[in-house]
């Protein structure tokens, strides 16, 4: 009987071992989850004058930070579009998610841009788009979103060669092109100062 229960006592004591390193591991991701929310909190209630003096077109301090977690920075974004997107991304938002690029925003940029079409939410929609996504991106587009689309991401003469085009022949236009567009957007969602 004393081996059964050292046995047990062994047994308790490891899955005891583990169950701590899972709460620690568990407490970890909740510190980052949070760092990057407060990151996000910091970034859109900055301006400048904030904290000194007012310098016209100063770069955010809190930009960089995102952008070294850009992974975790999306999912927060997207996984809490009541606190960040109500009833759409703010310019400062919608701008990050163009930097960054992430296919992972399409779906919150879209529904953004089909509510309030805008230049703006255009360009980061198409930094965001993946090869998968561009037939529902135009399926989902009525003629006004469409229009400020394509005015926003082509060049004059890509939207003279394809405005009459339809929807199916846009989509694979687009789709011939995607990178390049994508590539565009992005380095058009980078923010120019001074």
């Amino acid at each position: 009987m004393g081996k059964q229960y050292r046995f047990y006592l062994v047994l308790l004591a490891l899955f005891l071992l583990f169950l701590a390193i899972s709460l620690y591991y568990a407490c970890n991701d909740t510190e980052e989850v949070l760092e990057v929310d407060e990151i996000l909190s910091k970034y859109q209630t900055w301006y400048s004058g904030k904290d000194g003096p007012v310098i016209p077109d100063s770069p955010n301090p809190y930009h960089k930070m995102l952008l070294a977690e850009r992974d975790d920075v999306v999912v927060r974004i997207i996984s809490n579009p009541q606190i960040y997107a109500d009833p759409v991304l703010s310019l400062d938002l919608t701008c990050l998610l163009g930097e960054i690029g992430d296919s992972k925003a399409f779906d919150l940029l879209l529904e953004g841009h089909c509510y309030a079409p805008d230049i703006r939410t255009s360009i980061s929609l198409g930094a965001c788009v993946d090869l998968l996504q561009v037939g529902s991106m135009f399926n989902a587009f009525d003629a006004n979103a469409k229009t400020i689309f394509l005015e926003s991401v082509l060049t004059s003469e890509e939207y003279e060669k394809i405005e009459k085009y339809s929807n199916d022949e846009l989509i694979q236009y687009w789709k011939e092109h995607w990178q390049d567009f994508k590539q565009r957007c992005m380095e058009r969602s980078v923010p120019i100062l001074g």
